[in-house]
């Protein structure tokens, strides 16, 4: 694996560990947030290792994972989890966004998230290996 691959997960990894601090804190809005940086920084290292080249300056899960050749190899539960993250990123950025989804998450919801957001890292992991 490349070098810079290997940093943008071991960030990915940090972002998971911050999102288990903001779990076991009940501060669920920021678990979602770290959960979708680390799934960007996941689909960025894919990105290096596949294409060879410095991947994009987006926050967009879907765009990232639309343009990589894990697309259609990635478990459909995933998927999922990159369309539901997708724009949490932006929206949280602001009062009434981080609002709205914070009325949505519980310890239940945040958990799953995380749960899935890890799985994922896995996955991504072992492919990369």
């Amino acid at each position: 694996m490349k070098d810079i691959a290997r940093e943008w997960l071991e960030d990915a990894d940090y972002d998971i560990k911050s999102a288990d601090a903001m779990l076991q804190a009940g501060r669920y809005f920021y678990v979602v947030f770290m959960c979708h940086l680390a799934v960007e920084k996941i689909l960025k290292a894919v990105w290096i290792e596949e294409k060879d080249e410095v991947s994009p300056k987006v926050h967009g899960l879907v765009y990232l994972y639309e343009k990589l050749s894990i697309k259609g190899r990635l478990p459909e539960i995933f998927v999922a989890l990159i369309d539901n993250l997708d724009d949490k990123n932006v929206i949280t950025r602001y009062p009434e966004g981080r609002k709205r989804i914070a009325e949505r998450l519980d310890e239940k919801v945040s958990d799953e998230i995380l749960k899935r957001t890890k799985e994922t890292l896995a996955w991504v992991r072992k492919r990369l290996a």
